[in-house]
Parts: C-alpha cells; sequence; structure tokens
C-alpha cells in the first residue's frame, strides 16, 4: 500500500474516532441537583439510551409500562428493582464532586449525573473509574 495512503487512512480514522467528536455527557448535576440523598430517587423510571445531537426519538429499555422502581429505604440508601430482577439491589448513595455514586460492598457500582428533578444518566463504574461516554438516561414515569 504506497504510503500516502496509510497517512491518509490513519488521518481519517482520527478524524471519525476523535473523543472531541463523541457526545458529551454532563459530569455534574444541575445547580441544586440533590446529590448524595435517597428520597429524590424515589418512584417509577423508565430506561432510556441517551439523547444527544441527531437523536429525534430515544428508545426505551426499560418503558414506564413495566418501570423500574427505586424506593428510599432511609436518607441514604435506596432499593432498585428492575423488571429483569427479582431481587431488589440496595445501594448507598452519596454525593461526591457535583454528582451522586450508587455504591454496592459486593456488587455494582454506578455514578448518577442529575439533568433535572425528573431525570438523570446513570454511568455504570468499573474498577472506580466512571463509563463517561455510555450513559443511560433515566427518566420519572410519575
Amino acid at each position: 500500500m504506497p504510503k500516502i495512503s496509510i497517512i491518509l487512512i490513519a488521518a481519517q480514522l482520527a478524524l471519525f474516532t476523535s473523543p472531541a467528536l463523541a457526545a458529551e455527557f454532563p459530569r455534574a448535576g444541575f445547580d441544586g441537583a440533590p446529590n448524595g440523598q435517597a428520597a429524590p430517587f424515589a418512584g417509577s423510571w423508565e430506561m432510556q439510551f441517551p439523547q444527544g445531537d441527531g437523536v429525534v426519538v430515544s428508545e426505551a429499555v426499560e418503558s414506564c409500562d413495566d418501570p423500574i422502581v427505586i424506593e428510599a429505604v432511609d436518607s441514604t440508601h435506596i432499593a432498585y428493582t428492575s423488571p429483569q430482577e427479582a431481587d431488589a439491589l440496595v445501594f448507598e448513595v452519596y454525593e461526591f464532586e457535583g454528582r451522586t455514586t450508587w455504591y454496592q460492598d459486593a456488587g455494582d457500582t454506578a455514578v448518577v449525573v442529575w439533568l433535572t428533578p425528573d431525570s438523570f444518566h446513570l454511568h455504570e463504574a468499573k474498577l472506580g473509574k466512571a463509563d463517561w461516554d455510555n450513559p443511560m438516561r433515566m427518566v420519572r414515569c410519575d
């Protein structure tokens, strides 16, 4: 392959895979977001793919017809029940750097960024690092 073609392909890959071209999702909640509090999560929720530039309709992964239910166990713990799971998952919630972390001693961890009082992005976290590029959007049903 001629040298110029390899350079052109490398330039195209850099252009189309550049993080600057990827959707930028907020990393902190709105001013006054209820970070670290369990009560604001209480209710029924629809899970969607996030809305972004060029997205007309966000497809629901879990709809309000059979929603995810979150209950405030106390001021710092929530119980998360999905239509796909038989048992509720209990998370401790705490505020950290303008967002809320959901933590389990022996399981999943997630980072929440409140978008509005009735919607938030849920980012999976592995080994203490949030996946900022692939959140799920949660929208209150009630």
